[in-house]
């Protein structure tokens, strides 16, 4: 899938898991957005994890990698499960989308952490003033 600013991570785990087992060597992602936005960060994270690391559990990624830079392991599930659910829907009720720009918004805090669930806001911000 090409939508800029979408949550990759898993796709590319999956990628380099099959590049892994069967032996391909090589693997390129083309990337534009900067990983300020942490829906792209988690991505190119994922990538360069994976990639170097096939055989890598999903749970130790998240733990190890996603965990320290969202709030802790919990906050980044909820991360991923919010980017997830705006990445599976193309239009999406208002008022669903407000509920979700809240539970980003119960994540500001002044560090590292706190701009990356802003940076999630701001997504949930852009497809709210959309329309969708």
């Amino acid at each position: 899938r090409t939508e800029r600013y979408r949550l990759n991570a898993r796709d590319f785990a999956e990628m380099a898991e099959l590049c892994g087992r069967t032996g391909l060597e090589g693997l390129t992602v083309w990337g534009e957005p900067s990983p300020y936005h942490a829906t792209v960060e988690m991505s190119y994270l994922a990538f360069a994890r994976f990639s170097w690391s096939p055989d890598l559990a999903w749970e130790s990624f998240m733990a190890e990698d996603a965990a320290p830079r969202l709030g802790g392991l919990d906050a980044a599930r909820e991360f991923f499960a919010i980017a997830g659910e705006l990445d599976a829907n193309q239009v999406m009720d208002p008022e669903r989308l407000r509920a979700l720009a809240n539970r980003a918004a119960a994540h500001r805090a002044e560090d590292e952490a706190g701009r990356r669930w802003l940076s999630l806001e701001d997504q949930i911000a852009r497809r709210r003033y959309m329309g969708a």
